[in-house]
């Protein structure tokens, strides 16, 4: 058996999984030969059967109407995207961990969905990425930027409503300025770099408007999906999958 991982499915995360076969071979036949628990799915999959079961869910998620199957494609990814953060604790000789023997105390993994929201518009690209709770929210945006492949060399802010434009009447407002001495655009705005992660994404489900660059006006909606123990050799930051290519954060004069 390939290295991977065993997990469970309930009826209503395993059949839009299994019907929508735009998948791996493996993940395929991983999904076909799942094995009925007490009303579950047992699934084991391949770490590399992972990423093409995102993209689906991903272009599922995109193209539905229903709300109902929208917020359920999404979840299913938070689940996955979990089990992806296991990648790489598998002893030498091939066998795999078990999970509760590597959970420990000392510090809590925050797993965010961050999704390029404005641009392409027709486009999903998004990344899963994994931060300690204790880190910075200038961490977390340094996280973001580098996961889409761009250079961290502009102002950027955190806002508390993804889907309304940025202004001085957001309830919740994080600005670079604060920390390097120039003017917030409101009064109650905080910094960036003395704010913990932990101290604003106080629950999952929690999303703000994450925007970099005022000149080019990238934003990113940043999605809290997870609050988990770390585990044992488990290396944060991390990207735990990408969907999507980005576009250039500097296009060349050709592309204009």
């Amino acid at each position: 058996m390939k290295s991977g991982i065993t997990f469970l499915l309930n009826p209503q995360e395993y059949w839009p999984l299994l019907n929508n076969m735009a998948l791996s071979k493996g993940a395929g036949l991983a999904l076909c030969k799942a094995v009925e628990r007490d009303g579950f799915y047992e699934v084991h999959f391949a770490y590399e059967d992972f990423t093409p079961c995102l993209t689906v869910l991903a272009v599922l998620a995109k193209k539905t109407t229903s709300v109902k199957k929208r917020e359920l494609y999404r979840s299913l990814s938070g689940k996955l995207i979990g089990y992806v953060g296991l990648r790489g604790h598998v002893r030498e000789d091939g066998r795999e961990v078990a999970v509760k023997t590597q959970v420990k105390t000392k510090a809590d993994v925050y797993v965010f969905d961050v999704e390029m929201i404005h641009y392409p518009e027709e486009a999903d690209v998004r990344r899963m990425i994994a931060i300690a709770g204790t880190r910075s929210l200038y961490n977390l945006a340094q996280l973001i930027i580098d996961s889409f492949g761009m250079m961290f060399d502009h102002c950027f802010a955190f806002y508390s409503d993804v889907n309304a434009h940025p202004s001085a009447e957001r309830a919740e407002i994080y600005e670079l300025f604060v920390d390097i001495g120039q003017e917030p655009t409101a009064s109650h705005v905080q910094g960036v770099k003395k704010v913990k992660i932990s101290a604003v994404f106080t629950e999952v489900g929690k999303t703000m408007l994450f925007m970099f660059d005022y000149g080019d006006d990238w934003r990113f909606g940043v999605e809290l999906k997870e609050i988990r123990k770390k585990i044992t050799g488990e290396k944060l930051p991390a990207v735990l999958g990408k969907i999507g290519n980005a576009p250039p954060q500097y296009p060349s004069f050709e592309d204009v």
